[in-house]
């Protein structure tokens, strides 16, 4: 490479570098405005609160309330033995009730107390 060249060579770099730092730089300025907008518009919004009006929320519907993920517990899920244990929460204790359902339903649809209990819980949180 002759002199001469790499004069142009190392010239055109200077001037991709320079070009390179006004883009920077003009990149920079438009963040700063951007920043600066939002900053206003935030203050603005905390100063005058977001305004939803409750006529406008679409209603909740019993679904949702009710609504819990995973797989329902076997006394949500067996008609009979809800009702079997609904009829008895208010008159006996939790071992009581198991050892009733225990002497009425075959094994694969017993539950234990804490069942029991943690079913009694849930009822009464919905009643709320």
């Amino acid at each position: 490479m002759t002199a001469s060249n790499l004069r142009r060579t190392i010239t055109q770099a200077l001037e991709e570098a320079r070009q390179a730092e006004d883009l920077a730089e003009a990149a920079r300025a438009a963040a700063g405005r951007a920043m600066a907008a939002l900053e206003r518009a935030l203050e603005d919004t905390l100063q005058r609160g977001v305004e939803v009006p409750v006529e406008d929320l679409p209603p909740a519907t019993e679904h949702r309330r009710q609504h819990r993920p995973g797989r329902q517990s076997r006394i949500e899920s067996d008609p009979e033995l809800r009702a079997f244990i609904d009829a008895r929460l208010d008159r006996g204790t939790f071992h009581e009730i198991a050892a009733a359902v225990a002497d009425r339903f075959p094994p694969e649809r017993r539950v234990a107390r804490t069942a029991i209990g943690d079913y009694s819980k849930r009822q009464r949180t919905r009643r709320r």
